[in-house]
């Protein structure tokens, strides 16, 4: 199945069918088993009432993109039961609770793609990367908005397939420049409104000879952004690429 439900319909997780036998279950809510079917696409919602991502998922051997909902309510760790599922290349998570969201991303050791997402302004996810890092080799997509994070680690220089890079809104204070222009594979790094961040324009001018670098601190730069790309004239880009 691409999709087993609709936006906005009410499901249940249990870990098996058999369950349904020792409760009433409401007409209005479809339970799902995580033992049974080929689910490639899956949405769990996480809350006062189910407060973990549950280890049965490793069941869904199919499964290729996760989408994790973090309400408001919620206070629990989502990683407190440890799993390991391979077959999820996408994941994002969109939290509006100010939750820590622990370092321990590499349950999912083939992700290709990782989504994070606070809420703005107030309820943004604490999240950290050093170990999972090490172990998530086959990366290439990482976006990180509205988060508390508080480095970027040098356990980065794993990361030999990521090639975007994008960090909005998050409470970064400081970049490992040199590290970030050793990721050959990196070719586009977005930094948008990372208040906090202290750069210097030769670390700036650094970062844009190695890759294509989007960064911004308030609206009036976009603008002006914008207005120098409108009046720039087409040339072929005369930038080197690293042979090997």
């Amino acid at each position: 199945m691409e999709k087993v439900i609709s936006s906005g319909e009410l499901y249940a997780i249990i870990p098996y069918f058999e369950k349904l036998r020792d409760i009433d279950p409401p007409k209005n809510k479809i339970f799902m088993s995580l033992d049974d079917g080929k689910i490639k696409e899956f949405e769990i919602v996480l809350n006062k009432h189910l407060n973990r991502i549950p280890r049965e998922i490793e069941n869904l051997t199919a499964l290729r993109r996760l989408n994790i909902y973090i309400d408001v309510s919620y206070t629990g760790n989502i990683f407190e039961e440890i799993f390991n599922i391979p077959s999820v290349i996408y994941l994002t998570i969109i939290c509006d609770s100010n939750v820590i969201i622990p370092d321990s991303f590499h349950y999912f050791p083939n992700l290709r793609y990782l989504r994070v997402r606070g809420s703005e302004p107030f309820n943004k996810p604490t999240i950290s990367f050093e170990n999972s890092f090490k172990k998530l080799t086959n990366l290439e997509e990482l976006y990180l908005y509205f988060v508390k994070l508080k480095n970027i680690p040098n356990s980065i220089i794993n990361l030999k397939k990521l090639n975007h890079l994008s960090l909005s809104k998050t409470t970064l204070k400081t970049l490992p420049v040199s590290l970030m222009c050793s990721l050959r594979s990196l070719k586009i790094f977005e930094l948008k409104f990372n208040f906090n961040l202290e750069i210097q324009k030769a670390e700036i001018e650094e970062l844009e000879k190695k890759l294509i670098l989007n960064i911004y601190y308030n609206f009036r730069e976009i603008l002006k952004s914008l207005s120098n790309k409108r009046n720039r004239p087409k040339v072929e880009s005369s930038r080197k690429t690293d042979p090997s």
